[in-house]
């Protein structure tokens, strides 16, 4: 069976590394959604850290988004792809994300996909059977957040 292309575009950056995690994880479950709803998700979030580093500079996030807009057009090319938009728990759009959308819209010219807020994908995830999926980063988590998952990895956080 032939999956439909989807690209990932989600937040990212926040200076609060624990935030940083959050956004990954929540375009990491958005990218397992899509591959239950028979899409080939591209999501490039995972790799950010390791292929860039943690440290933001001008040079790094030029490479970076560059990356990103080049794979994003890929998918726009394709007959199918899709693109599916995390939007802020406000309903905006990062730089990151919008520069993304723009590099789509170049690209395809015309929007294919899904794009809301968190909220907006819960009816999704309960559909696919992932609800406590999405409940599980509904929120951002906290220190004590942090301190429960240590206590369950036998002292370590991740």
């Amino acid at each position: 069976m032939i999956r439909v292309p989807c690209y990932i575009a989600a937040p990212y950056w926040s200076p609060d590394p624990l935030i940083r995690s959050w956004n990954v994880a929540r375009a990491c479950a958005l990218a397992r959604l899509a591959a239950v709803s028979n899409r080939a998700a591209i999501t490039v979030h995972p790799g950010i850290a390791p292929t860039f580093g943690t440290t933001e500079t001008p040079e790094t996030r030029a490479l970076g988004l560059a990356v990103d807009e080049t794979l994003v057009e890929l998918v726009a090319r394709t007959v199918l792809g899709e693109l599916w938009i995390l939007e802020t728990d406000a309903g905006d759009l990062t730089p990151g994300v919008a520069r993304e959308l723009r590099a789509w819209n170049r690209a395809r010219g015309r929007f294919a996909g899904r794009r809301g807020t968190w909220a907006d994908y819960r009816q999704a995830f309960r559909g696919a059977g992932l609800e406590d999926l999405w409940k599980a980063l509904e929120r951002p988590p906290t220190a004590e957040d942090l301190a429960a998952w240590a206590a369950q990895l036998g002292g370590v956080a991740p």
